[in-house]
């Protein structure tokens, strides 16, 4: 592997609240990397000025960050060594090149979907470092949760009326199975900090290197970093400390199916 083979430009399929923060900081310090995209707050004022270039006529620039088709016409005008975030990325005809090309090359990446469920809970209810994002679906679903009389009647009705977060794994699946796209977790990427292993973090920083054709510039990068805006915790199964027995029964009646997909134990 070298720095001649590196791909231009990399996109990362990171579902919402699986450790975007993770990835991006492996692709910037172990393979340099420039990340935009979602998640990414720094970018997100330049990104939006070449997405509405392109559709001036819009009335919501910030919608036009769910138009994946347009982001990845808009990585195109990146230079080399940039590297997408995405939240998800369904099939469309917006995959037609990449089909014949298979540039940019893609990582998708994704977490136990109850501790993702909970961190998004969290996250509405402003117990990260920064506030959420402003998009109307946080909007609106944290001033419902904020409404709830408890902690375990807001995670009620995270599980049985916010499914939209935990279904979006199932309309990203085909990502888990394609064979040219490689597959990492939260869990495998966090290292001793976040319940994790220092040993399991570098093989699978190394698998991506060769997935990439690069030589990792650091096998043991300081990815776990408390001081990011979305943080809480950042641990395996917190899950198992909040979940009642009865809402992870409702859990798997729910998602049961993605948590077998993804080859998450049910209990």
């Amino acid at each position: 592997m070298g720095e001649e083979s590196a791909p231009p430009s990399v996109v990362v399929v990171s579902l919402q609240k699986s450790g975007t923060n993770l990835v991006a900081r492996m692709m910037a310090d172990a393979f340099g990397y420039r990340c935009i995209g979602h998640g990414i707050r720094d970018s997100f004022d330049e990104l939006l000025t070449r997405l509405h270039a392109k559709e001036p006529g819009v009335s919501d620039r910030r919608s036009l960050f769910s138009r994946p088709g347009m982001m990845l016409d808009v990585l195109e005008e990146y230079p080399p060594r940039t590297c997408l975030f995405l939240h998800g990325l369904e099939v469309g005809s917006h995959l037609l090149n990449w089909c014949s090309t298979r540039e940019p090359r893609i990582l998708f990446n994704y977490r136990d979907p109850r501790d993702s469920l909970l961190s998004l809970v969290n996250y509405l209810l402003q117990r990260a470092n920064e506030p959420y994002s402003q998009f109307a679906r946080n909007v609106i679903f944290a001033e419902i949760l904020e409404a709830m009389p408890s902690a375990s009647a807001q995670l009620d009705f995270a599980i049985t009326h916010m499914g939209e977060h935990v279904e979006k794994y199932n309309r990203n699946s085909w990502l888990l199975f394609h064979p040219s796209v490689a597959k990492l977790s939260f869990e495998e990427l966090v290292g001793t900090d976040g319940g994790g292993s220092e040993s399991q973090q570098r093989a699978t920083i190394r698998r991506v290197g060769e997935f990439l054709g690069i030589a990792p510039r650091d096998e043991e990068p300081r990815l776990f970093d408390s001081s990011v805006r979305t943080f809480f915790r950042g641990q395996i199964g917190a899950w198992r400390d909040v979940y009642s027995p009865e809402q992870t029964r409702t859990f798997g009646r729910l998602y049961g199916d993605v948590l077998r997909t993804y080859g998450y134990p049910e209990l």
